[in-house]
C-alpha cells in the first residue's frame, strides 16, 4: 500500500491460496486491514476467505477475464494468475506485486493522449480489456464489474496513461449495450447512470463525481475515483484503502446478490455498526436503497456499495456509484 508491504498471498501447487501479513505492517501506525474478512493477525489465513477476497478485485464478466487472460498471457483465468499480471494498479489501496521490490510511488510517471488516442482506446474494447494491450506491458489494471471500462489519469489538465507505480485517477464507462439472454437493451446506459447519479445527488445523496463525456464520437462516463486522492504538495497520487462489501463480508463475486445467496440489507446495516459514523452510514444506506426503488434501479448488489478502511478495523462507507 502506498510503497509499504503489507503482506504474502501464495499458491501453493494443490491450488490453497493464503495470505499473511508483514511483521513490519503489523508494527506500522499505517496498520489497517485489507479486508474485515482478512483482519490484522500474525497468523496466516488459508482457504476461500483469501481467494474470495482476490477474486473480487477482478471483473465480473468472465468474457472480460478470458480477454485478460489472452492479452496478459496468463497460464489460467483464476484471480491469482490474473492479478500476478495486472494487480499493479487494484481498486482501493493494494498493489499485487510479483516482488519485493517497492516501486517508486511518491511521483507521477504517464504519457500524454488525445482525444483520438483515447477513442482508439475505447473502440477496442475487445480486443484490450480494461484498455490493456500486449504490446504496452507498462499499463496493467484490474477493476470489478461486469461493464466495459478503461482507466487513466487525470494530470496537469489532461488525460494520461499511468506507466511504472502511478495510479489511475478517473474510470471510462462505456454504454452497456444490448443483454441478449435478458432481453435487455442497455444502449443508453451513459446518460442513464448520469441523470441517475445526479437525482441521487439531488436527494442529498453522497455521490461519485461523474460526468458524460464524448471522445472523437466515443461516449462514455468518466467517474473520479474515490479510492484515490492527491498528495497535499500535489506531487503524487495516494491510493486509500477501500472494499466492496462482497470483499468485507467474505461473500464470492457470484453471490453479489442477495436473490442468489449474497448479503441483503440486514446483513449490511449490521456491518456498519463498525463504522466512524454508524448512524450516518447506515441511514445514507437505507435511503439509497429507497432512492434505487424509486428510479426502478435493479442493480444495488453488495459490490456497488463500498467502504474506507481505517486502522483498527474501523470503516465509513464511500460516495455512492
Amino acid at each position: 500500500m502506498n510503497g509499504h508491504i503489507v503482506g504474502l498471498w501464495k499458491r501453493a501447487k494443490n491450488g490453497a491460496h493464503s495470505f499473511a501479513y508483514a511483521s513490519e505492517w503489523l508494527q506500522s501506525r499505517f496498520a489497517t486491514p485489507i479486508s474485515l474478512s482478512l483482519p490484522l493477525s500474525s497468523g496466516s489465513y488459508v482457504g476461500a476467505e483469501v481467494s474470495t477476497f482476490f477474486d473480487n478485485l477482478l471483473p465480473d464478466n468472465p468474457d472480460i477475464r478470458r480477454r485478460m487472460q489472452s492479452v496478459l498471457g496468463a497460464d489460467t483465468v483464476q484471480p491469482f494468475d490474473l492479478l500476478a499480471a495486472a494487480g499493479a494498479d487494484c481498486v482501493g489501496a493494494l498493489q499485487l506485486l510479483g516482488t519485493p521490490d517497492m516501486p517508486e510511488v511518491r511521483r507521477v510517471e504517464a504519457t500524454r493522449v488525445s482525444d483520438a488516442d483515447i477513442a482508439t482506446v475505447l473502440r477496442a474494447y475487445r480486443a484490450h480489456p480494461l484498455g490493456m494491450a500486449s504490446e504496452d506491458g507498462d499499463f496493467r489494471i484490474s477493476m470489478a464489474g461486469a461493464q466495459e471500462k478503461t482507466a487513466l489519469l487525470w494530470y496537469e489538465n489532461r488525460w494520461h496513461r499511468p506507466r511504472a507505480s502511478t495510479p489511475t485517477s478517473h474510470v471510462f464507462k462505456l454504454p452497456i449495450g444490448r443483454i441478449e439472454h435478458a432481453g435487455m437493451d442497455l444502449g443508453a446506459s451513459v446518460p442513464n447512470e448520469w441523470l441517475c447519479s445526479r437525482i441521487a445527488a439531488a436527494l442529498g445523496l453522497p455521490v461519485a463525481r461523474a460526468e458524460m463525456k464524448r471522445f472523437d464520437g466515443v461516449a462514455v462516463l468518466v467517474v473520479e475515483r474515490f479510492d484515490r486522492r492527491w498528495s497535499d504538495d500535489g506531487t503524487w497520487l495516494i491510493r486509500l484503502p477501500q472494499e466492496d462489501l462482497c470483499q468485507a463480508l467474505g461473500v464470492p463475486p457470484g453471490r453479489k446478490y442477495e436473490a442468489d445467496g449474497g448479503p441483503g440489507m440486514v446483513q449490511i446495516m449490521d456491518l456498519l455498526l463498525q463504522s466512524l459514523q454508524p448512524h450516518d452510514d447506515r441511514r445514507t444506506f437505507f435511503r439509497a436503497n429507497v432512492v434505487f426503488w424509486l428510479l426502478g434501479a435493479i442493480d444495488g448488489h453488495a459490490k456497488n456499495f463500498s467502504v474506507f478502511l481505517h486502522p483498527a478495523g474501523r470503516i465509513q462507507l464511500t460516495p455512492l456509484y
